[in-house]
């Protein structure tokens, strides 16, 4: 695997897959979800984070619940280098419910930066999409937020997942 993973980072580094329009190096490549993990992992690690949003868009190319924990770490740190509204548009699309946890302590965080509170609106989409039971509680438990789009849409999807 150490061989694999340093022959396919090499190959990212060398091509920087972000800028372009072939990647059908991914399909093409075996295990590739362990080695995006795995470039995800170290540059995490890094605090690498050019590299890390790289192998983050791999990510994306390539959904699997094998990144969770990795996702989960790195909007854990709240490290203004993670991109936060990226790993959580990942999360949706993997709809994978072990992310519940991650994604209720990102609605809830209150970044200066986000005065529109986009990242809770990410982190709602991301639990509609799970659409499971504990999903379902997270937004419950913003019903009563006090900020008021979050309620808002909050009380929306609620009604509306009520009323069938």
């Amino acid at each position: 695997m150490n061989q694999d993973f340093t022959k396919f980072d090499e190959f990212v580094r060398a091509t920087d897959p972000g800028r372009r329009s072939d990647l059908s190096f991914l399909a093409e490549t075996p295990r590739v979800e362990e080695l995006i993990t795995r470039g995800l992992r170290e540059n995490l690690a890094r605090s690498d984070w050019w590299w890390f949003q790289t192998y983050l868009f791999l990510a994306g190319q390539c959904p699997s619940t094998q990144y969770v924990p990795v996702f989960a770490e790195a909007l854990d740190l709240r490290d203004g280098g993670v991109h936060p509204e990226d790993v959580l548009e990942y999360l949706r699309d993997i709809k994978d419910p072990s992310s519940v946890p991650a994604v209720e302590r990102a609605l809830h965080w209150r970044q200066d930066w986000d005065e529109f509170h986009d990242l809770a609106f990410k982190a709602l989409d991301v639990l509609l999409a799970i659409d499971d039971d504990a999903a379902w509680r997270v937004i419950e438990s913003v019903r009563d937020d006090d900020r008021e789009r979050v309620r808002e849409i909050a009380r929306r999807v609620l009604a509306r997942r009520a009323n069938g």
